[in-house]
């Protein structure tokens, strides 16, 4: 059973890992890149504002992709679901690093790259909740939130893969870097992608879902059934998640552009890689933690630091130290 568990974990932990490093990935370059190669401006901060508006769309379609997917691992199953996300992500995220630019194809460049980041948001919303649902139902009783809090690190542990590959391909001269450079971490994606249902392959559906379809209690229309008997629950989760995530994205992609306006790219990436590797360890002893106190009190806590962080936070950043840079990010 325990090595059972082990497999399951390690499945969900990849493939969130996959996901979110190619997730990430468009946020990174959009600060770099696709401000000056596909969303063109003569004004530089609107080509920022817009790439950056490109990133946000995808927030949109991930609560469509939550339910739609929602849906199918109702129906279908959690194994089948997870591999069809995993896939429309690999596909999207490898197509971009394909995509002829602004220069080349003119506003199709744009509207073909933002059609692509409709589907990355779509998988991701199937995605973050499914591989956290596989962990969950496989856990014991007193081990959910360790179990739930594995899938979490691979949030960071994708951005962690994203920071660094684009920390290295940073230090390719400009030209270069423009040119090609910032294309490899897109396609080699194509290969994480294999791996990850490689992995998934193996794993079996979970027995929660084995003992509904033996029993005959796989509802016919999931999300109706959601919102009549939990709608105050999903409510509470959807409140408590957009509380948590804002800041996130300030601590994760935000910094790489703010940063640059003081510091060189690879140096404000570093930055990013380093604090992600310390949440990747803290995320699961956290998890562990949350199963012997609640999950209440942990979140309560994280939320209150947050607020007291930001003017911190910000004054660090406004130093002009890379320690400092590393360590509001840590």
């Amino acid at each position: 059973m325990l090595k059972g568990n082990v497999r399951v974990l390690f499945a969900s932990l990849i493939g969130s890992a996959i996901e979110w490093f190619d997730y990430f990935l468009y946020g990174t370059v959009a600060s770099l890149v696709f401000n000056q190669l596909f969303f063109v401006s003569e004004n530089p901060t609107i080509g920022l504002i817009i790439a950056y508006t490109s990133f946000a769309i995808a927030f949109f379609l991930r609560p469509i992709g939550g339910i739609l997917f929602s849906h199918i691992g109702d129906r279908l199953g959690r194994k089948k679901t997870l591999v069809l996300t995993l896939t429309l992500m690999g596909m999207s995220t490898f197509g971009m690093g394909m995509l002829p630019t602004y220069q080349v194809i003119g506003i199709w460049a744009p509207i073909f790259l933002t059609c692509l980041r409709f589907v990355q948001g779509l998988a991701l919303g199937g995605e973050w909740g499914g591989s956290v649902l596989l962990a969950v139902e496989y856990a014991p009783k007193n081990k959910k939130g360790l179990f739930g809090s594995v899938p979490q690190m691979g949030i960071s542990v994708g951005l962690i893969l994203g920071s660094l590959v684009m920390s290295v391909m940073t230090l390719l001269p400009e030209d270069q870097f423009m040119s090609w450079g910032w294309r490899v971490p897109f396609l080699l994606s194509a290969v994480l992608v294999i791996f990850g249902l490689w992995i998934r392959k193996g794993i079996d559906e979970t027995p929660a879902f084995k003992k509904a379809q033996e029993a005959g209690e796989v509802s016919r229309l999931p999300i109706a059934d959601t919102l009549r008997y939990h709608w105050k629950a999903v409510l509470i989760a959807m409140g408590a998640k957009v509380v948590e995530t804002a800041p996130f994205y300030i601590f994760g992609t935000f910094i790489v552009s703010y940063a640059t306006t003081t510091f060189n790219k690879t140096d404000a990436l570093n930055a990013v890689v380093i604090g992600s590797v310390v949440a990747t360890i803290i995320i699961p002893i956290i998890g562990n933690l949350s199963d012997r106190i609640g999950r209440k009190n942990i979140y309560l806590f994280g939320i209150a630091a947050t607020i007291l962080y930001a003017f911190p936070y910000f004054w660090m950043l406004q130093q002009g130290s890379v320690f400092l840079l590393i360590l509001a990010t840590v």
